[in-house]
């Protein structure tokens, strides 16, 4: 990178940390026992028709390789009470140490992999891949969705988790 490219993207890392996020685990791996994951706020929807969803993953991640083998992923959106489940799953390390700290299940619909306890799973078969930059989107077509009532999500921002508070 330039002087000038350092120096733009120094400004973008701190203009995004100033806008917060909901937190998404995307998990993916054909087994639990292949399975990996990482913590992700750059996940949003696409289209309703058909239902769809992308995620920017960096080409580095062993992430993306298994989002790229299996052509799934799973989102998985967090609550405030599952903090030490995002901690886990940004940090580095395998798949295994990852889910040690999630109960899983395989969701037998999709064939994601998808996190218990979440406000809501998106499992997602990969209709198209767009590189950018250092980062690949996948873009996801649907295949199943749970939602649950309970709980409050967890944002990312201002480099913390925190809740929004609605007036």
């Amino acid at each position: 990178m330039t002087e000038d490219t350092n120096d733009l993207a120094t400004g973008l890392k701190q203009a995004m940390q100033n806008a917060p996020a909901t937190v998404t685990v995307i998990t993916a791996g054909a087994t639990l026992s292949e399975a990996n994951g990482l913590t992700a706020t750059s996940v949003c929807s696409v289209s309703m028709d058909p239902p769809s969803i992308l995620v920017c993953v960096n080409r580095d991640s062993n992430s993306h390789q298994l989002i790229t083998e299996s052509g799934r992923f799973c989102a998985n959106y967090l609550s405030l009470d599952q903090k030490a489940i995002a901690e886990s799953f940004a940090s580095p390390g395998t798949g295994p140490e990852k889910f040690e700290r999630a109960n899983t299940r395989v969701r037998e619909e999709s064939g994601c992999i998808a996190l218990e306890g979440c406000l809501a799973n998106i499992c997602c078969e990969v209709s198209q891949v767009i590189a950018a930059g250092t980062h690949s989107v996948f873009i996801g077509t649907v295949k199943h969705v749970s939602v649950s009532d309970n709980g409050v999500p967890l944002l990312y921002g201002l480099r913390g988790f925190g809740v929004f508070s609605a007036d």
